[in-house]
């Protein structure tokens, strides 16, 4: 009876794509633009769903042609964009943001599919700064739609986006939640997906066996499938096996049985992606296997295999894959002892997971950098990298918050009890709501303290590290004198920037916390309340501060692009809290200009202090934001057409706020103009000299 069913699905596709195709061509030889535009699209999706990608490329090209309408054209590029995004990426990303340049309303569904498609290109080649602002901004639409579905597809690409960061804690509060609800409105299509989704964030944790189980729930209904995502599963199975494997004694009866598993499961993986022409799965599947011949001791084998893998990178230009790939070759050569051929893939390794903040690339990089360099005897560039290999770690610890994978994990359990057993649903609220406050009481203290402590620990950094080098300079010629004084007024800047920011928090953020802990006065818990919430809003204040501050002294250098994307990244969470307020940006950005740390972090400022007074004080629709760099100089200017103001009649708070902006200004050898007027709003200028 199922055989019978499907031959009658099948048949019935055939005679609908037929009658299409007649259809199409009657409307093409009587130039029906309106039919020719909703058949072609129509064919282009039935082309897409059976894959065959080049017959559904160019019937959304005859889309394109006929489109009429802003809207029309828009859904056209999405269209085309969707189709191409992994046989040519960078084709996707073109067409994407061509369509994502033609809608300007902030609640047209295209704009949202636009940004999802042009995130995943980001997130796929780890420009994940890039790739979370246009999630941003396809969330933010989305919710204003209130497009359930639109809204847990881009959170659960949210997810795998914070899971390539390393950021596991956020990955999975996504992730769970979009599996969650999934699997109340029942859509099993989706609930296959994140439950793949959830199992690979497991793998990366180390997690194989919680991983393995939301895997074989999947399995059932993709073994049989020739699909990406059919591929993808079976990739992520393998790497849980080997996983596995590693715990294991080599050779053992466990072992042996892990690795045979590993092996079948990538075997299968790599005849899907074939068949499917992907050549990223194909690359990704290539590297797996050569990292099982390579625990194997196939040496040759493992080499070609990675090599393959390395080549198809190389020629789709993927970062993320070429990142990968270069780890593998350099703990394959490191292996081999040639220790000289090894280290560059490992530095490659380093740079990309720097440009990209992927501070799990970053700790791998750095970790087999400094152990390459002990095995040569080299113990002095070994100490420096450990040292900042250490770095890393702890701004890894940061972001694992135990605490918060427990909530995620917790609130995903307590929605399945609920699907399980009715009967319990009010227990479980009241019981979730109790357990909730009594933590959130509890580590109150704790988690202020640790942000007291980190701040702390970011200023004696600054200081230990400005009296060593004040102490060197004393033996160093004239030269190392220059040298090191310019290097002093970097890092006063920046500690100053801290005192500025993060000491004014944090001395309101103790008395706050003095005012709950030893009381002047009897008060009520509403007034426990927002005082609570108030500090819970200083704290995320003191937080973002310093992750703006460790952002800039990480970094040797910023480009300008990242600069920007940055930038439009604040000014998408600043708007959420001015509704009426709709941002706008110009970008003309022809030369890669590199920004020194200090002169990003205060660049940064000026547009926060710039950013903020419009929002507060201008009271208008729009701000707009315009950033170009050309010849090795860059302008930047924020503007609203709101309530203007004379610069020689401010308060005084609003007068140290400008002359601030000028001295950060003056800082890094910029100009930075006012142009401000009752009726024709604000412009902020600031210029490289």
């Amino acid at each position: 009876m199922l055989l019978c069913f499907c031959l009658g699905t099948s048949l019935l596709q055939a005679q609908n794509k037929d009658s299409l195709i007649s259809a199409y061509q009657e409307a093409s030889l009587s130039r029906n633009a309106n039919k020719i535009h909703s058949l072609s699209k129509e064919l282009g999706n039935l082309f897409l769903k059976v894959g065959d990608e080049d017959s559904a490329l160019y019937y959304f090209k005859e889309t394109q042609k006929h489109s009429k309408t802003t809207i029309e054209k828009a859904e056209s590029y999405f269209l085309l964009a969707k189709t191409t995004l992994f046989s040519n990426p960078a084709y996707s990303m073109n067409t994407a943001k061509k369509g994502f340049e033609l809608v300007k309303d902030s609640t047209c569904i295209e704009r949202t599919n636009l940004c999802n498609a042009i995130g995943i290109y980001y997130s796929l080649n780890g420009k994940y700064d890039s790739s979370l602002y246009y999630y941003t901004i396809g969330l933010t639409t989305s919710q204003k739609l209130k497009d359930e579905v639109m809204i847990n597809k881009i959170k659960g690409n949210l997810g795998d986006l914070y899971s390539y960061m390393g950021d596991n804690a956020s990955a999975l509060k996504y992730q769970l939640e979009v599996l969650s609800h999934a699997e109340q409105i029942k859509d099993s299509s989706s609930i296959i997906r994140y439950m793949v989704n959830v199992g690979n964030t497991y793998v990366y944790m180390h997690k194989e066996i919680e991983g393995l189980d939301f895997f074989m729930k999947a399995y059932p209904s993709l073994k049989n499938k020739n699909s990406r995502l059919a591929g993808n599963l079976f990739n992520s199975i393998a790497l849980a096996y080997e996983g596995l494997a590693a715990r294991e004694k080599e050779g053992s009866s466990k072992w042996n049985e892990f690795t045979l598993a590993q092996k079948s499961f990538l075997e299968q993986s790599l005849s899907v992606k074939t068949n499917l022409k992907d050549s990223l799965g194909i690359a990704n599947t290539l590297l797996n296997f050569g990292r099982l011949e390579y625990k194997l001791k196939n040496f040759t084998s493992a080499e070609n295999y990675f090599n393959r893998s390395n080549l198809i990178g190389e020629k789709i230009n993927n970062q993320r894959l070429i990142r990968n790939v270069s780890m593998e070759l350099g703990v394959f050569y490191r292996s081999q002892k040639q220790y000289t051929k090894a280290l560059p893939y490992f530095f490659k390794m380093y740079d990309l997971g720097n440009r990209d903040h992927d501070l799990a690339s970053k700790h791998d990089a750095l970790q087999d950098i400094y152990k390459t360099y002990e095995l040569m005897g080299d113990y002095k560039n070994a100490f420096v990298y450990l040292s900042l290999y250490k770095e890393v770690i702890q701004q890894i610890d940061s972001l694992e918050s135990a605490g918060q994978m427990a909530e995620s994990e917790a609130k995903y359990k307590n929605e399945e009890n609920k699907r399980l057993n009715q009967s319990l649903l009010f227990e479980n609220n009241l019981k979730t709501i109790q357990n909730e406050k009594a933590e959130n009481e509890k580590n109150i203290i704790l988690v202020f303290s640790i942000i007291a402590l980190l701040g702390a620990g970011l200023i004696f950094f600054l200081v230990f590290r400005t009296s060593s080098i004040k102490a060197k300079a004393k033996e160093e010629q004239e030269v190392t004198k220059a040298i090191f004084e310019s290097e002093q007024k970097e890092r006063i800047r920046i500690s100053r920037d801290l005192h500025d920011n993060v000491g004014t928090q944090l001395s309101l953020i103790s008395n706050d916390i003095e005012w709950i802990t030893h009381p002047l006065k009897t008060f009520t818990e509403n007034e426990k309340a927002e005082k609570l919430e108030s500090i819970g809003n200083a704290s995320k204040e003191v937080i973002n501060t310093l992750r703006e501050t460790i952002w800039a002294l990480n970094k040797e250098e910023v480009s300008f692009e990242e600069f920007a994307d940055k930038l439009k990244i604040h000014v998408q969470k600043q708007i959420k809290l001015s509704k009426n307020v709709k941002p706008s940006f110009t970008e003309n950005l022809e030369s890669n200009i590199l920004l020194g740390p200090s002169e990003a972090l205060a660049l940064f400022r000026i547009c926060q202090e710039a950013i903020a007074n419009s929002l507060k004080y201008a009271n208008a629709e729009t701000l707009d934001i315009s950033l170009n760099a050309q010849d090795g100089k860059y302008a930047l200017i924020i503007g609203d057409k709101g309530k203007g103001f004379d610069q020689n009649n401010v308060e005084r708070k609003e007068h140290f706020g400008i002359e601030n902006m000028k001295f950060r200004a003056a800082e890094i050898a910029c100009k930075l103009e006012i142009d401000s007027s009752g009726s024709n709003g604000t412009r902020i200028i600031v210029t490289k000299i």
